[in-house]
Order: structure tokens, then sequence, then C-alpha cells
């Protein structure tokens, strides 16, 4: 049985699989690599700490490029859905415009 904690943290992480996978995609490749244990960020000649720097801005870059394209697909899936709802809206109102058939009278 899954604890209301681990729940509690799951589920955020779920949405944001869902509906930002391009991010997901680019933080698990670097919380993948090796180079992110903390030591090893925290070590090194001046040298390193560039290429660390350097790195960490590549990354933010990848992230703000990755949001933008989960951002465009939540957008082009709410327009898409918009659209669909509103010709649904608009043929309701055909119908009613339309001439009604009179019911036949018998004589």
């Amino acid at each position: 049985m899954i604890s209301f904690l681990e729940h509690f943290l799951i589920c955020p992480v779920k949405l944001g699989r869902r509906y930002f996978p391009h991010c997901s995609d680019v933080l698990d490749n670097f919380l993948n690599e090796e180079s992110t244990d903390l030591i090893f960020l925290e070590t090194g000649t001046p040298e390193d700490q560039q290429v660390k720097r350097m790195r960490f801005s590549e990354l933010k870059e990848d992230v703000r490029k990755a949001f933008t394209k989960d951002k465009a697909a939540v957008a082009a899936i709410a327009s898409s859905a918009s659209s669909s709802s509103s010709a649904r809206y608009e043929g309701r109102g055909t119908q009613s415009n339309r001439k009604s058939k009179q019911p036949r009278r018998y004589q």
C-alpha cells in the first residue's frame, strides 16, 4: 500500500511527466549523468569549474527549449479542443434555424 507521503510525492511527478514530457526527458538525462554528483560539482580546478558552468548553462538552455516545446504542445491541444467544442456549439445553432417539419393535418 502506498503511503500518503509517497502518493503526495508521486502524483506531482506523474503530472509533470504527463504535461512536460520534453522537460522531463532533459532533466532525466541530466540526472543520469555521473557528473551530477555533489562532490564532483564542488571540486576541481578553475578550468573544471568553467566547464561545469558551461554545462549548467547548456542545461538551462535545454530546459528552456524543452519547456517551450511542451508549452506549444499544450497550447495546440487546447486550441484543437476549443475549436472542436465551438464547432459542436455552432452545429446546435444551425439546427434551431432550420424550418421544422409541420405535422400533417388530417381532414
